[in-house]
């Protein structure tokens, strides 16, 4: 959650010739669990908020600000379970002391107040604090969010069955002070191999042995690789997935790879759990996005804050006063639009094939024979031929007709497309030709696809 700024290397994206691709279903990297992003912090001010739940977990038309907006359809929540607390014990007392330079709003209220009793019937546990996180949380299940995965060490039980538990936020990292300016932690790779035992031991003994351990949530690909490698067979054993952010932004694939190939050899599944940059235009968020299913391969994709200031947010917010939980909601951003292209297409249960293309996302519906190609187009027009000769079918039934989706992400804040349908695609017999303009990212949905 903490990130070095978007060099220069992604301020402009790369120039390709026109080229034509070969997408593969026999290369396949898993089923699709989903699209998710933290309710830390903005739940903790705007979790009673019932729109800006339709507008991140329903796919339906939201109204928002006198304007109709396509429903995000994510379906993974990441719940904070806070550190914070007002309670002082013992003789002389003690208390928690927050740093001076951080935010009310982004002070989570833990539900164990002190150490004296793990017993969570115990007066050392109060079940009442976080209320606008857990509303929102329940929203999420509400509208059909089906993964929820606690960062934090204890689980806890609202109507909400937690699929996994990440006791560590970017451990390794060395910016996390006693006077920093958000929560924070650091962990050695020493000290998570004590935690990641401890907390299988603890969730093992509460009977929640169905509940996996994730770790460890390093910033950067390369930090992850350096963790999951340090552990021995023994601790790796204790952990069911490996969750990592995409802080290392950049135009190649190595750091990525590497990654994928380390959690891969011990037969782990990779989540790509907290994104974020400060750039609204999304043509960014698309480049990653495709790195990271071209090279990370991960089985889900989260973004961090959906609502938050400086141009992070899906959603902009301001939050005035740094000593209350208030804020004023502000304009959706282009990114947001960007992000739809993926996310109301690319569905839970579809498998990411290969699209031999780095720019391009590929997903197979088996149930529904329909193929989805996801494409970000950088900074000069291009003309991408798409090969679907390695499938047995496609599009006959539905007459060659391919539905398409297109967003502008122009870096200059100009405005054009924002998630508009239709430009009567059409297969010509087993290939696709599209002609892209400069700065966009398209969506197409192909029907009557059989492998």
């Amino acid at each position: 959650m903490v990130a070095a700024s978007v060099g220069g290397a992604l301020l402009s994206t790369p120039a390709y010739a026109d080229y034509a691709t070969t997408v593969d279903p026999s290369k396949s990297y898993g089923a699709w669990e989903g699209w998710g992003a933290a309710l830390s912090w903005w739940a903790n001010v705007f979790g009673a908020d019932d729109t800006l739940a339709d507008l991140f977990y329903t796919r339906k038309a939201v109204s928002y600000g006198g304007r109709s907006y396509p429903g995000l359809g994510l379906n993974i929540v990441r719940y904070n379970l806070g550190a914070c607390t007002s309670r002082t014990i013992g003789t002389p007392p003690v208390g928690m002391v927050a740093s001076p330079n951080i935010p009310r709003y982004k002070q989570l209220e833990g539900f164990w107040l002190d150490w004296y009793s793990g017993d969570p019937a115990s007066d050392s546990w109060n079940w009442q604090v976080d209320g606008r996180q857990r509303q929102m949380m329940w929203k999420a299940r509400d509208r059909g969010a089906d993964l929820f995965e606690l960062f934090s060490v204890s689980p806890l039980n609202w109507g909400v069955d937690f699929s996994s538990v990440d006791p560590f936020n970017e451990p390794a990292a060395p910016w996390w002070r006693a006077d920093g300016p958000q929560e924070g932690c650091h962990f050695d790779p020493a000290a998570q191999r004590e935690v990641i035992r401890y907390l299988r031991a603890e969730l093992d003994a509460r009977d929640l042995t169905s509940t996996q351990v994730a770790a460890s949530d390093e910033s950067t690909y390369a930090m992850a690789a350096a963790t999951w490698n340090s552990f021995p067979p023994t601790v790796k054993s204790l952990v069911g997935r490996v969750n990592v952010h995409g802080y290392e932004y950049g135009n190649t694939g190595g750091p990525r790879s590497t990654l994928y190939d380390a959690v891969r050899a011990d037969g782990r599944r990779l989540w790509q759990s907290e994104y974020g940059e400060g750039w609204d235009h999304g043509l960014y968020l698309a480049y990653n996005l495709s790195l990271d299913l071209r090279y990370l391969h991960p089985t889900a994709w989260c973004y961090w804050q959906p609502v938050d200031g400086a141009t992070w947010g899906l959603v902009a917010a301001d939050y005035p006063d740094p000593t209350a939980n208030i804020g004023t909601l502000g304009a959706v951003s282009n990114k947001y639009f960007v992000f739809a292209q993926y996310t109301r297409h690319i569905r839970a249960g579809m498998v990411i094939v290969d699209s031999g293309d780095q720019a391009t996302v590929a997903a197979y519906d088996a149930a529904n024979r329909r193929l989805v190609l996801v494409t970000v187009c950088g900074d000069s027009p291009q003309r991408i031929t798409y090969d679907l000769s390695r499938f047995a079918t496609a599009g006959g039934a539905a007459g060659g007709v391919v539905r398409d989706w297109t967003t502008d992400a122009n870096p200059d804040g100009s405005t054009g497309r924002q998630y508009v349908a239709g430009r009567s695609t059409r297969l010509d017999g087993m290939r696709l030709t599209v002609q892209f303009s400069a700065r966009s990212v398209s969506t197409f949905e192909i029907d009557d696809v059989t492998i």
